[in-house]
């Protein structure tokens, strides 16, 4: 997913860059102030998910990083000392440099692997939210036509 999202870069920043012109826009003689409110909350939710996402994944990746830090700092028995993220079988990590090494590759590596993962979700998230707010302003915009077109008329 994250390479999909990777390799069409481009037509998605060509997408968002569309919907941040009219007719997406927030007009307030087509759909007066319900039109403005659903558009300020649309970015309270979408400001409010990214803290919520960002600070699962602080605690959800520093948590295990420090607990392995301290289980390393604290015993002196290889069999005692554990990566973040779990085993890896293929190297002999039961010896000084070699684990340090270990354990800072996995730990660098996750940290990448989760922060691009969760902007990638994040986009999409945002992009649905946003949809879903342009559907609400649509669906006033048609309760308020006859409204709209009466105004138009009388000018």
């Amino acid at each position: 997913m994250i390479m999909v999202t990777y390799l069409n870069r481009i037509k998605l920043g060509k997408f968002l860059n569309k919907i941040e012109r009219e007719p997406y826009l927030v007009n307030t003689k087509r759909g007066g102030k319900a039109e403005e409110e659903l558009f300020k909350k649309w970015i309270s939710y979408k400001n409010n998910q990214y803290l919520v996402v960002m600070v699962g994944l602080t605690v959800s990746y520093f948590l295990p990083v420090v607990y392995t830090v301290i289980k390393r700092t604290t015993s002196i028995n290889p069999q005692d000392w554990m990566l973040a993220f779990g085993p890896i079988t293929v190297l002999n990590v039961s010896y000084s440099p070699n684990y340090e090494i270990t354990w800072m590759y996995q730990n660098i590596c996750m940290f990448y692997v989760a922060l691009n993962f969760c902007q990638v979700i994040l986009i999409l998230a945002g992009m649905l939210a946003f949809v879903s707010a342009q559907f609400k302003m649509l669906q006033n915009n048609f309760s308020r036509i006859i409204l709209n077109g009466y105004k138009k008329m009388m000018k």
